[in-house]
């Protein structure tokens, strides 16, 4: 870890704990899919979640949040996403453009 308050010992603790704390019957049953536009985001998601041993729970694609897929399902869902934000952007115009597209693809693909 690159953090100075980094504790080797402590994170191990932490982790032994949430291992054994981990109740497999409770597991997520949704589908999860994760996107990006940028592949290499994408090869990095997989890599964390091959780390996390949950590879075979997600799908990834790389693709636009516009092109992404939902599931077709009755049951409620969570689209969870970090869109682009301040500097990183640029103009600000395209910023606004940004968020009124992920307004319209999260109503378009809401049941509500």
């Amino acid at each position: 870890m690159h953090l100075i308050s980094y504790k080797p010992a402590l994170w191990t603790k932490i982790k032994a704990q949430a291992i054994r704390k981990y109740e497999p019957d409770k597991a997520i049953s949704c589908d999860i899919i994760a996107t990006d536009i940028n592949e290499k985001m994408v090869e990095a998601a997989i890599a964390n979640a091959e780390a996390a041993g949950a590879e075979d729970r997600i799908r990834f694609e790389v693709a636009d949040i516009m092109m992404s897929p939902v599931p077709e399902s009755e049951k409620r869902g969570t689209i969870v996403i970090n869109p682009p934000y301040g500097n990183r952007m640029g103009d600000h115009m395209l910023l606004r453009d940004t968020y009124v597209d992920i307004s319209a693809f999260l109503e378009d693909n809401s049941n509500s």
